[in-house]
């Protein structure tokens, strides 16, 4: 049993100090100090206080001050109900923590406000270079109010263990605690492309810099390795662009790199998990309105107003309480619990996620008996007819591959010297698949059947298990270096042999595929044909193995797909996997009018 002790948290959202109907707060903050106090009796005084956005309603310096007072009360309230040392505060600004002066606006006059357009995601490139390399950026000065308040009133009480970005409101803070597991929390502005007027859901962005700014490395995975990990945003994936959440997917949370996504904005509140392709999936914890504003002097007015408190504990569960103002029968209101989750138990709470733990072991990957069953299937060519003694004429003859293999050749035109880069000579020679392997990062080999290209593929697989596996080659050496040509000077690749006939079957299960096909049903396919005993940390395996660029991708048969609408769409997940995997060197076969569309 771990001797660390359990990290909890209150979750706070659009408080929206400052703001228009404030004469009721008098009455919420009476109501929320008894909840607070209530359950800080009961579970224990949190460790950190997490603010998503919309602090303020405008912006301006004395709503911020509001913001300190209260926050002073609420350090107050949790030291008088269970003692203890002050929590540590921990926001990243919202949309209505802007300053929305025209002055301050003007000096954002020279960018392009297309944000969210075609436009602006053809210039985000070139716009982002120029960006990082000028601080202050000229987005500091829309939260210049919230920047002053920050280094003044929360940050003296977090040196040594607070990165502060060089893009305004981005941050990342190491707890580490010998009483604590090691956590990580990761704060992104969202909110800075929100200055514009009207309805800006599905517009926002994120600069594909932001995440290594904020831990101060670009290497994102070595930074949060062996950690928990949370990250905050104000806003939830559905208010960005279609290409910014797709760079939010695959650049930022990625299920294996954070255990949630803590947000506000859309008030309501509320606990998501989606999982894509079956990966671990991804947790979104959304808080409601410390002080709502819904239809704020309507007929239609409700005000939802509300707060979370979650924790992590050592043994690798999240568990969160959720609470909600409610109406009570004599004409009051105070917070209970949040009767749209299902029922916990007060102590417990609710448990909405079980991940393990990041300092508990995670599950292991047997990838030595995967090896030898790759081996199994590759390592031998059986021959009918060959045999000897009587009445065996007819049994099949099995030869190691290398046996009998017959080397393929290609030809094709090859320049055979440059100086000063120019050509001096070309001529056409007569090349092995093994000398184009070893040479080539992208190789796609066109022949007719029986032609012997899977033969290859499956050679290439041998060797490298042999390797992998520690297998001495007789002739001394490697297996790859003597049968394939390759490097021995460097550690042999992950073979990862797949037929595409039998994707496409995996496709034509999908009858309406979402999201998008894309490289990672390659890890679906591996994951039907080989049904691991822990799915989850296999397919991160073999993820982590891919991006590194640990593995040759061996792709046979794109021919053997003849149903056009799925041969188009297997030849999308090739092309996407071209991309998303770029270091791994790749070989896809065919007969030539299998290869039209690439």
């Amino acid at each position: 049993m771990s001797s660390k002790k359990t990290i909890r948290w209150l979750h706070l959202s659009d408080m929206h100090m400052g703001c228009r109907g404030k004469e009721l707060w008098w009455q919420v903050r009476s109501e929320f100090r008894e909840s607070v106090q209530s359950l800080a009796e009961r579970l224990g005084p949190p460790h950190l206080i997490f603010l998503t956005g919309d602090l303020t309603w405008k912006g301006e310096k004395a709503q911020f001050e509001q913001v300190t007072a209260f926050l002073t009360e609420l350090k107050k309230w949790l030291f008088d109900a269970v003692g203890g040392d002050a929590p540590l505060v921990v926001p990243v600004p919202g949309n209505h923590d802007l300053e929305r002066q025209e002055a301050t606006t003007a000096t954002l006059a020279p960018l392009p406000f297309m944000f969210g357009t075609e436009a602006w995601q053809g210039y985000a490139i070139p716009f982002e270079e120029s960006l990082w390399q000028n601080t202050p950026t000229p987005f500091h000065g829309l939260f210049k109010n919230y920047l002053e308040w920050l280094r003044r009133d929360i940050l003296p009480d977090r040196a040594g263990f607070y990165t502060e970005s060089p893009f305004p409101g981005d941050f990342s803070l190491r707890l580490d605690r010998p009483d604590l597991p090691p956590l990580t929390v990761v704060g992104l502005n969202s909110s800075w492309s929100h200055f514009m007027e009207g309805d800006c859901r599905g517009k926002l962005e994120l600069f594909r810099r932001q995440l290594p700014a904020a831990l101060g490395t670009e290497d994102v995975d070595a930074a949060l390795e062996g950690r928990n990990t949370l990250l905050l945003t104000h806003h939830p994936l559905s208010w960005f662009s279609k290409e910014t959440q797709r760079h939010f997917l695959e650049s930022v949370y990625r299920p294996e790199r954070f255990i949630a996504n803590l947000h506000g904005h859309d008030h309501t509140g509320g606990s998501t998990f989606v999982s894509r392709y079956g990966d671990a999936g991804r947790f979104y914890l959304m808080a409601p309105s410390l002080f709502g504003l819904e239809k704020y002097g309507t007929a239609q007015e409700s005000r939802s107003m509300g707060y979370q408190w979650g924790c992590l504990t050592p043994e690798g569960a999240m568990r969160l309480w959720p609470m909600l103002r409610v109406k009570r029968g004599g004409e009051h209101y105070d917070f209970d619990r949040d009767q749209r989750y299902e029922k916990h138990e007060d102590n417990e709470g609710l448990l909405v996620r079980s991940f393990g733990g990041k300092t508990a072991p995670q599950p292991s990957v047997d990838l030595d008996s995967w090896l030898q069953t790759q081996l199994d299937k590759t390592a031998w060519m059986e021959i009918r007819g060959i045999g000897s003694g009587a009445g065996r004429s007819r049994d099949a003859g099995r030869y190691p591959i290398e046996a009998l293999y017959t080397p393929l050749r290609s030809r094709g035109e090859v320049s055979v010297a440059k100086k000063r880069g120019q050509l001096l000579e070309q001529t056409e020679e007569s090349l092995s698949l093994a000398h184009l392997l070893a040479s080539h990062h992208r190789l796609l080999i066109e022949g007719q059947p029986g032609a012997g290209k899977t033969t290859f593929l499956k050679l290439a697989v041998a060797m490298l298990c042999r390797d992998q596996l520690g297998h001495s080659c007789p002739d001394g050496g490697s297996w790859r270096g003597r049968h394939l040509g390759l490097s021995e000077s460097k550690p042999p690749l992950l073979p990862l042999f797949l037929r595409l006939s039998e994707l496409a079957a995996l496709l034509a299960r999908d009858a309406a595929p979402t999201p998008p096909d894309d490289g990672r049903r390659l890890l679906d396919l591996l994951a039907e044909t080989t049904k691991p005993e822990e799915p989850t940390a296999w397919n991160r395996h073999w993820s982590k193995r891919l991006e590194k660029g640990e593995v040759l991708l061996l792709l046979d048969g794109l021919d053997e797909v003849a149903d056009e609408a799925l041969r188009r769409r297997v030849i999308a997940i090739v092309q996407d996997v071209v991309k998303r995997w770029e270091k791994c060197p790749l070989v896809v076969t065919s007969r030539p009018f299998g290869v039209e569309q690439m």
